[in-house]
């Protein structure tokens, strides 16, 4: 059985973000490098000396994380967040503090968080409709937001 890890350099956003921890806590609103790296398991046969060619995989991987980079990131899932939209900007309430962003700077999330944790599993959701085309059993995606401090998340591929 085989596993081929992908963490290329290229594989990185940059993204400003808060993390509530309550209805009144929550972190300034800071910033992060964030570096990305996918491993896929679970080959039992090789086709040609190779499970899968890289090269779709790795550009639909560099897409999804371009999407992200250079944004502030913004859980629309947040029960202690409220957003709302004009034309031009998107507004965030929280506790008393209130931000705005030009829309086109943001990245709105379907999670709850932005956490290492909801974004590892944002992008393997992301990712998991191109993965099951490949003869793999599951894959995982570690995200870390600093030196020593990461996630994995990983997800199993259901046979077709």
């Amino acid at each position: 059985m085989w596993s081929l890890k992908l963490s290329k350099e290229s594989f990185k956003f940059s993204g400003a973000h808060f993390t509530t921890f309550s209805r009144t806590s929550a972190e300034m609103l800071h910033g992060h490098n964030y570096y990305v790296s996918v491993n896929l398991e679970g080959c039992e046969k090789l086709n040609h000396g190779m499970i899968i060619d890289l090269n779709e995989p790795k550009k639909i991987i560099k897409g999804l994380l371009d999407s992200l980079d250079e944004k502030v990131l913004i859980a629309e899932k947040d029960p202690f967040t409220q957003i709302s939209k004009d034309k031009s900007s998107l507004k965030l309430s929280f506790n008393q503090k209130n931000y705005s962003f030009p829309i086109e700077d943001c990245a709105l999330l379907p999670v709850e968080n932005i956490t290492i944790e909801e974004l590892a599993s944002f992008v393997a959701e992301k990712l998991h409709p191109t993965f099951k085309n490949y003869p793999i059993e599951k894959f995982s995606v570690e995200i870390a937001e600093s030196r020593g401090q990461s996630c994995v998340y990983m997800k199993k591929i259901e046979a077709n």
